[in-house]
């Protein structure tokens, strides 16, 4: 009963999640009266190749997976760093029946990367930076220049 309490509660937090970040999305878009525009060439490139081959994590355990993030580029980056630890440990601590992914970017320092994966267990997935279009205009928000590396946990496809 307990074990099925956490997956509940899980699940849960997941889908807060997920309903924050589409009213968040969608806030910005009806303020700037702007809906998403396509992809640019350099990134719909990116983005068929990844699709077409999938991202490959190092043997998968379990069939489900729990996928975070981490980019270079802001004022806060170890910051991020301890945090996306902090979040691996947590779900460690609960025993998850899942993996663990943590999608980075190339430019993520190897001894991060190295600490992630050997010390906290989580399987990291090295990924190419995508811009972000929205990055031209003059009311563009910076710390979101790379927001777009979440779209790559759609082709995790061993999950």
């Amino acid at each position: 009963m307990e074990k099925k309490l956490s997956m509940d509660l899980q699940r849960t937090m997941v889908f807060l999640c997920w309903v924050l970040s589409l009213l968040i999305i969608g806030t910005a878009s009806y303020r700037d009266k702007q809906l998403f525009q396509p992809l640019g060439t350099e990134n719909a490139n990116a983005m068929t190749a990844v699709m077409k081959r999938g991202l490959q994590t190092r043997r998968p355990e379990y069939r489900n997976a729990y996928a975070t993030m981490m980019y270079m580029g802001t004022p806060r980056d170890y910051e991020f760093y301890v945090a996306t630890r902090v979040l691996i440990r947590s779900l460690k601590g609960l025993h998850v029946d899942a993996d663990i992914v943590v999608i980075a970017s190339l430019d993520v320092p190897l001894n991060w990367i190295q600490a992630l994966e050997e010390e906290d267990g989580a399987k990291v997935v090295r990924v190419e930076n995508l811009e972000n279009p929205y990055k031209k205009q003059t009311n563009f928000d910076n710390r979101f220049k790379l927001s777009l590396n979440k779209l790559y946990a759609w082709s995790l496809s061993n999950y």
